[in-house]
């Protein structure tokens, strides 16, 4: 660690492929589980504790950022959203949010865009150095009924299963609070919630409309794919506000 040096024998790890589905041949009906060697987690931990301790002191992560993060939790997302968004129907305000689902997001992580972010950080000298050799040159193979296959390259991604990797996926996505232009965005791990509120319907929708061009933007420029399937729009009001709505027009 103090030679900036992650060990090339460590680098490689093991997916294994869990059914979700008893009896099933298909590949997309198989959970992999990704398994790394013993002594490179006790490594990251070691680096894990030192990279949140200065993040934390610093107060580098976004507040409202609710994944892997000590003292927080799906409950402490939950409880600031009804409260934010009570206050402002109360206040005559509707809100409109998008709940943002990114694919396969820890997959897709481009390593050098976010060694970049990490120097932005302020994160340089050995320490980059080192999250650059543990980054780089990462292998994968599978291992099926007792099988292995050849090792392949793994090129995008952090690891998965890995102490690190949760850490450095907050990291990737921290910034994107500076990219949305509307009134709350609320965090859990790659489970985005975007919304915005006004008086008057109409520019609430414009108002989001314009916020999600440029995520669009952002989630391209940062190798990030969202999963439209998933994604879903939900206007919040009271009853009798709703009851005046015209979807058709909003449609």
């Amino acid at each position: 660690m103090s030679l900036g040096e992650f060990p090339d024998a460590l680098k490689t790890s093991t997916i294994i492929p869990i059914p979700k589905i008893a009896n099933t041949s298909k590949a997309e009906e198989f959970r992999p589980i990704n398994t790394l060697p013993t002594f490179e987690k006790l490594i990251e931990r070691a680096v894990y504790e030192q990279l949140v301790e200065y993040f934390d002191k610093n107060k580098l992560l976004f507040t409202n950022q609710s994944g892997f993060r000590k003292n927080h939790s799906c409950e402490s997302a939950l409880q600031l959203t009804v409260t934010k968004f009570k206050r402002e129907i109360d206040g005559g305000r509707y809100v409109v949010a998008v709940f943002l689902d990114l694919k396969r997001a820890f997959e897709t992580i481009d390593r050098n865009i976010l060694l970049t972010k990490l120097r932005c950080y302020g994160i340089g000298g050995n320490v980059i150095k080192w999250f650059e050799s543990y980054l780089t040159d990462r292998k994968q193979k599978v291992k099926y009924n007792n099988v292995l296959s050849d090792e392949v390259s793994s090129e995008f991604g952090v690891p998965q299963g890995s102490v690190l990797g949760p850490l450095l996926f907050l990291i990737y996505l921290n910034d994107i609070v500076n990219y949305c232009d509307c009134d709350f965005v609320n965090l859990f791990a790659d489970d985005t919630l975007v919304a915005c509120y006004d008086t008057d319907l109409d520019k609430c929708i414009q108002k989001m409309n314009k916020a999600l061009e440029i995520l669009e933007k952002y989630f391209n420029t940062n190798k990030l794919k969202v999963n439209v399937s998933k994604t879903k729009a939900i206007i919040f009001t009271t009853k009798y506000k709703y009851n005046q709505i015209n979807f058709a027009n909003i449609i």
